[in-house]
């Protein structure tokens, strides 16, 4: 079948978050199982059009109309960006006679696709991710009148999709609620996202060990939602129990990291290691020498930190809120924790920290959950039934 995938985040020019890495994934699984893909992303400077191992990548930039500096100011209430994805997306769809396009809902990319004529028979799927109103919400941030013009296109993409699909059936229930976006009795599908098992297994030659020693490791971004604040709350206790453990957190700041360093007495702030950012292929060595993982987030949808945590063999600590839930077993290939519970994930670190046994044989068991039911091998077969019953579904 002929596929485009539509995603601002397409590593490694527009980063590897958890839309990027779900595209890179499934594209060029697509690719090794005989489909022709084309990825539609945002550039960074000029056009481009690149052969990425089989997969056709067009980087576009904003409607050349919008560069101008009289109209520029539109972009800081609407990304006219979404206008250049359509306007491509016609000519992409003729030219690759492309059967069924993929977007995700967040940032409403694919808004325009259904009010542009000439995309004939090909169906469009909508893949939830986390809408803006829900990150809104979970960070208690105010809604701007930005914001309120990407939660109408998201809502609006997903209501006008031929088919909706989500990594877990935890999004799909959040988006059946009042503020949800899909409408009363819409069909939506479980999809999971996918991971790269083999390359989670395998250790980078240049080094072999973490230039860490008994951590704990925490990868994700520095927010609300992340239930970064949890973890700053029991640090004192976990410390003067564990003197020689040592907390590490990968990811960027949103704002809150010094005011949670501020929030620890001085003696305890030795103990932490911030690391902004690092080459995505280090990653495993952090996960795999750490002494566990925790993401006790407020809500996930199905973050790859936690799934790529599991491939490394890594004893995790996850959130009962959100996708989590589905992706460990509890108490088999990881512990899950109730958000904005303190208590709760100090019990459950000292439960991993008292036991190296307990710990190998999460990992363990983690390492087998993640290959039989997360590999990219596993998930684009499904994938590809999906995009079939799609394709061949009547309008």
């Amino acid at each position: 079948m002929n596929v485009c995938l539509i995603s601002s985040e397409y590593p490694p020019e527009t980063g590897w978050g958890g839309i990027g890495a779900h595209v890179y994934e499934l594209a060029h699984g697509l690719v090794r199982y005989g489909h022709n893909v084309v990825v539609v992303s945002r550039a960074v400077y000029d056009e481009t059009v690149y052969d990425d191992d089989g997969v056709l990548v067009y980087r576009i930039t904003l409607p050349k109309i919008f560069q101008k500096r009289i109209l520029w100011r539109i972009n800081n209430i609407w990304d006219t960006y979404n206008l250049s994805v359509a306007l491509r997306v016609r000519e992409i769809v003729r030219k690759h006679f492309i059967q069924l396009i993929e977007a995700p809902e967040a940032r409403g990319e694919a808004f325009f696709f259904k009010l542009l004529s000439g995309l004939g028979k090909c169906k469009i799927l909508v893949k939830l991710h986390t809408g803006t109103y829900l990150t809104l919400k979970l960070n208690n941030l105010p809604m701007r009148l930005r914001d309120r013009i990407v939660i109408f296109m998201e809502r609006s993409t997903v209501r006008r999709a031929h088919h909706v699909v989500s990594p877990s059936q935890a999004l799909i229930e959040l988006n059946r609620e009042d503020d949800g976006y899909l409408f009363k009795g819409q069909a939506a599908t479980v999809l999971r996202n996918a991971i790269n098992f083999e390359r989670f297994q395998q250790l980078p030659n240049i080094q072999q060990k973490s230039p860490y020693k008994n951590y704990i490791l925490y990868v994700g971004r520095i927010e609300i939602r992340k239930g970064v604040e949890t973890i700053f709350k029991i640090i004192p206790s976990i410390i003067d129990k564990y003197p020689d453990v040592n907390f590490v957190f990968i990811g960027g700041d949103c704002g809150l990291k010094d005011s949670y360093l501020k929030s620890l007495p001085d003696k305890y702030r030795n103990n932490n290691v911030f690391l902004d950012h690092i080459n995505r292929d280090e990653l495993p060595l952090f996960y795999k020498n750490a002494l566990l993982c925790v993401f006790p987030s407020r809500w996930e949808n199905f973050p790859y930190t936690c799934l790529e945590a599991m491939a490394c063999g890594a004893a995790v600590i996850g959130s009962k809120s959100g996708g989590m839930a589905e992706m460990i077993e509890e108490d088999i290939s990881g512990l899950l924790v109730s958000p904005d519970k303190p208590d709760e994930l100090q019990e459950k670190i000292c439960l991993l920290l008292n036991s190296e046994e307990v710990r190998k044989t999460i990992g363990k068991n983690a390492v087998k959950r993640v290959k039989e039911n997360f590999d990219i091998e596993v998930v684009v077969r499904e994938t590809i039934k999906v995009y079939q019953e799609v394709i061949d579904r009547r309008n």
